[in-house]
């Protein structure tokens, strides 16, 4: 129904009644005033009301879904949070490497001095 809604701005019960009121004024003026253009100047406001209808529904919608430029910003904040992360894990690695290296320099040099007997 959201697809129809989007597309044609009415409900389809609201469509046919208007399509057959329309339809019920449209022959009627046609039939009491004997002319042809009558007629099709009454289609023309019947549509042109629709058209007017419409409008106003499709208007009334709320917006759904991002645009293309809303989507590859989310994309690039979502990259930007991962570099941040990325980051803090390589200084935490950083340190790790570091930590490891002072313990084996001093397990050299340990291994270095004499054994006191």
């Amino acid at each position: 129904m959201e697809w129809w809604k989007r597309h044609f701005g009415l409900h389809p019960v609201d469509m046919a009644i208007h399509a057959v009121v329309g339809g019920f004024i449209v022959a009627g003026l046609a039939d009491a005033s004997h002319n042809d253009s009558v007629a099709l100047m009454t289609m023309a406001g019947v549509v042109a009301a629709y058209a007017w209808r419409r409008q106003r529904a499709i208007a009334a919608l709320p917006a759904t879904g991002m645009t293309s430029g809303e989507v590859r910003l989310d994309e690039f904040h979502a990259q930007a949070e991962e570099l941040h992360e990325l980051r803090g894990r390589m200084i935490e690695l950083e340190e790790r490497v570091d930590f490891a290296e002072r313990l084996l320099a001093r397990q050299a040099e340990m291994e270095k001095l004499p054994e006191a007997r």
